[in-house]
């Protein structure tokens, strides 16, 4: 009986949250961030274990979230979005309280995938454009075969001839995308970008024209690609005179993706499909646009050739060399910022682009050079070992310039663990910069000095904080 006691006992210490935990982990659960500071300050001198790390994450994570308020509570639950995973119980709970705050967290539950639709649908979200956004993220519900199922959102307007009830939510959520508050447009434009229903197809093409905010139309672009029907390749092109430039970059990656999720570019069947459309449309941009466009559409290109299918008609020979000789142009020669992201995204398995890059390396454009190299560092670049090790000196030396390289070359010493980047990465944590702070404290979680990162959550900026705990949550179990 004893022992069963003692069972029980420990049980009810470990699911307690804090109850029976180290002191420093008691602190972490108290609303005092002095108090915290304090303590955290004492147990980094003597060390602090990797299971407490994470103890103290989960707690302080809980504490921010269940003291959320005002303008720095909305801060803290977007920047603690990111980890909702581990920290689901105290977003549900924050989510309980139909407030502004309550409705960021239930988004951020949706957002992760910690929410069934229509989960966070009420009544009382008529009154309040935050809940709405909410209900409109959450109508993603699928066909279920429901023939006439009731309706249990509980809105007369839900209420249609249609047949299912996912028909229904369909028909809910496009009425969202003309609501008159540019949050609960956007909401329902993510949901149907997540359901990828064809029914939304003429309503996401009048949204990607007509909507007066860019980031609303935009996403109803990224939504017409996933759709990767015929009707949405062609209505884009329709959509290409009047686009402006992001819009146009946009469209473009939406091809890319109907490419992709249309099977590739298999044409000359009676019936040409999306994937063919789509991959046509690409073709013509690489032969007759321009700038980020241009780039975007030579990327696919190069990625699409790899779905070659024996039946095609294109030749797909010809396409890759013409988006490789684009991709080349663009990192050789241009603005600088299209330079820069073509050097980032160039496949290097082609010789001519690898060797564009390392020519590029030799630019005295700092953020070039700096990206060039980066590039020559990683162990997936075909260079040999030699030159890749040249290639980190290199970085090593940028980074501790004081020019446009410096963070590009900071960043990839750190995405490659190299023995110099913790002493670098510890010199921003006094920086004055509240996205340098951020920076620093997901560097040092991701070089296994998570004690040092978490040091971060006791700063005074919410978003500096949120970004420190969810670093440390997220390198639980990282080699």
């Amino acid at each position: 009986m004893k022992r069963l006691l003692f069972g029980v006992a420990l049980s009810s210490c470990v699911v307690a949250s804090a109850g029976c935990a180290s002191p420093l982990v008691r602190a972490a659960a108290t609303e005092s961030r002095a108090s915290f500071r304090v303590a955290f300050g004492a147990a980094l001198s003597k060390g602090i274990g990797a299971a407490d790390l994470q103890r103290v994450a989960l707690e302080r994570g809980r504490v921010e979230l269940r003291t959320a308020d005002g303008a720095d509570g909305l801060i803290t639950v977007r920047a603690l979005s990111r980890c909702a995973s581990p920290l689901e119980a105290a977003f549900r709970e924050r989510a309980a309280t139909r407030d502004a705050i309550g409705a960021e967290a239930a988004l951020a539950l949706l957002e992760a995938g910690h929410a069934e639709p229509l989960e966070f649908v009420s009544v009382k979200a008529l009154d309040d454009p935050a809940w709405l956004a909410v209900a409109g993220r959450s109508m993603t519900l699928t066909d279920d075969g429901e023939s006439f199922a009731a309706c249990t959102i509980g809105w007369s307007d839900c209420v249609t001839k249609e047949g299912s009830r996912a028909a229904r939510v369909a028909m809910w959520r496009r009425q969202r995308f003309q609501d008159g508050h540019a949050a609960v447009r956007l909401a329902a434009v993510r949901a149907a970008v997540e359901a990828s229903d064809r029914r939304d197809v003429p309503e996401l093409f009048d949204t990607a024209r007509r909507d007066p905010e860019p980031t609303v139309r935009l996403l109803a672009i990224e939504a017409l690609g996933k759709m990767a029907s015929s009707n949405a390749v062609l209505g884009l092109l329709d959509a290409w005179a009047q686009a402006s430039a992001a819009e146009r970059t946009a469209i473009v990656r939406a091809w890319t993706v109907s490419v992709a999720n249309g099977g590739g570019p298999h044409c000359g069947g009676a019936v040409e499909h999306a994937g063919c459309l789509a991959f046509q449309r690409l073709l013509r941009v690489v032969d007759s646009a321009d700038g980020e466009p241009l780039l975007v559409a030579a990327l696919g290109v190069v990625k699409a050739t790899a779905l070659r299918n024996a039946r095609s008609a294109l030749s797909l020979g010809s396409a890759e060399g013409r988006a490789v000789a684009a991709v080349e142009r663009a990192i050789d020669s241009g603005p600088t910022e299209l330079r820069v992201m073509a050097v980032i995204a160039a496949p290097l398995q082609h010789a001519a682009l690898l060797e564009a890059v390392v020519e590029a390396s030799q630019s005295k454009e700092p953020e070039l050079a700096a990206v060039s190299f980066a590039r020559l560092a990683m162990a997936d670049t075909p260079v040999t070992a030699a030159e890749r090790e040249a290639a980190v000196r290199a970085l090593r030396e940028r980074a501790r310039r004081d020019d446009a390289g410096t963070r590009r070359a900071l960043d990839a010493l750190v995405a490659i663990r190299d023995g110099d980047a913790k002493a670098l990465v510890t010199r921003l944590a006094t920086s004055k910069v509240g996205a340098e702070r951020r920076f620093a404290a997901d560097a040092l979680a991701w070089l296994g000095a998570s004690a040092e990162a978490l040091a971060f959550a006791t700063d005074n900026e919410p978003d500096v904080r949120g970004n420190a705990l969810c670093a440390v949550l997220e390198s639980r179990g990282r080699p």
